[in-house]
């Protein structure tokens, strides 16, 4: 990787701003998946943290900021549990569930509890940071606000001048501590994370044409048979076949059929900009539409029609051509079983569209 600026250090965990948005949804998973196991854990920990802020008559200043923490933090454990799904919400449901157990502890730490040891607090800090992947300075500044609260209430409420001393020198030393150490761990991660998803890029992507190949299509096919079961769910497919790709390469030499590959490619592109392209064989293409290309459709198969209408009628042969055969089907649920159902509509119909450009197009008919 190329060296950085302080800024993308700072921002980015050492990568570029483009490098760290792309993997935002890889950090989102892995922060749901860490903190389904965290909160399992809390929960457990906090249920037993309120009966015991209730029952326990001997620790009466224990009920209000126990009560209060245990009960919100229930509540926050709880949505951890029911989420199904990486949200945009999780971040900031971590951030302040981490800033309501510091506060806790800070004010046990110097008010309730004075001869508690920093190093409690401390390791706090540390396991907190550590279980959450997010940009630095966003790690930095809740342990660092922590400790800026935490130097005053206990000058204000400890007593000892050797426990002052020694709590602020070990909480500020392990709160440094705790900030380098989970900086330098996400780091790590998050340049693991882009050298995966850079790997994952070049394996899934078709060398000449530069959009996905069959491996992603593969990979993609099983992504879509396993949401079909969702009432709720829509998409069609697009099937695509590049005619004269063999006359082309038989007459003017593969060079020349690699720039018909690439052409039509992006023509396919031009059409359908938010889904992604496979090249599942060697003329055939393929296109899922979900989200926004799916709503908007019938315009954008439109709009390809006329694309390829408009390169035709300016085509002097097959060298500035684009004979683009396809075939659209839109996914029913009450009549198409699995995937490959609604594949085979779309095919049928590409078929039928390609004796069409067949006919009209004088070059192909001509080397038939």
């Amino acid at each position: 990787m190329a060296k950085h600026s302080f800024k993308e250090h700072v921002l980015c965990a050492g990568v570029s701003e483009e490098e760290y948005n792309n993997i935002l949804p890889l950090i989102a998973e892995e922060n749901h998946r860490v903190w389904k196991v965290v909160s399992i854990i809390l929960e457990i920990l906090f249920v037993g943290l309120f009966v015991f802020a209730l029952v326990d008559p001997s620790h009466q200043n224990y009920v209000v900021p126990f009560g209060i923490l245990a009960g919100t933090m229930i509540l926050f454990v709880l949505a951890f549990l029911v989420l199904k799904s990486p949200t945009k919400a999780l971040l900031p449901i971590i951030y302040v569930a981490s800033i309501i157990i510091l506060a806790v502890f800070i004010y046990t730490g110097t008010y309730i509890e004075r001869d508690r040891p920093a190093v409690v607090y401390s390791g706090l800090v540390i396991g907190l940071a550590l279980v959450t992947l997010d940009r630095p300075i966003r790690i930095g500044i809740i342990p660092f606000l922590g400790l800026c609260v935490y130097i005053p209430l206990t000058l204000v409420y400890k007593t000892s001048a050797s426990v002052v001393v020694t709590d602020i020198l070990d909480a500020s030393i392990f709160t440094v501590a705790g900030i380098a150490i989970s900086i330098f761990v996400g780091r790590i991660r998050v340049r693991d994370m882009v050298m995966r998803r850079n790997a994952e890029i070049d394996r899934d992507k078709d060398a000449l044409t530069e959009v996905a190949n069959k491996l992603a299509y593969d990979r993609r096919v099983e992504e879509i048979s396993l949401k079909m079961k969702e009432s709720s769910f829509k998409f069609a497919i697009a099937i695509f076949d590049i005619n004269g790709l063999k006359i082309t390469n038989d007459t003017y030499g593969h060079g020349e059929g690699d720039k018909l590959l690439i052409r039509c490619t992006k023509i396919i592109e031009e059409s359908f900009p938010n889904s992604e392209i496979y090249r599942i064989g060697g003329d055939e293409f393929a296109v899922i539409l979900t989200d926004t290309d799916y709503v908007n459709r019938e315009r954008l198969i439109r709009e390809l029609h006329e694309r390829i209408d408009s390169t035709h009628e300016k085509a002097t042969s097959l060298l500035d051509d684009a004979p683009i055969a396809f075939g659209v089907a839109v996914y029913n649920k009450n009549k198409d079983k699995d995937f490959v159902t609604v594949f085979s509509r779309a095919d049928a119909e590409m078929y039928d569209n390609k004796r069409v450009t067949k006919a009209r197009n004088s070059y192909l008919a001509e080397n038939k």
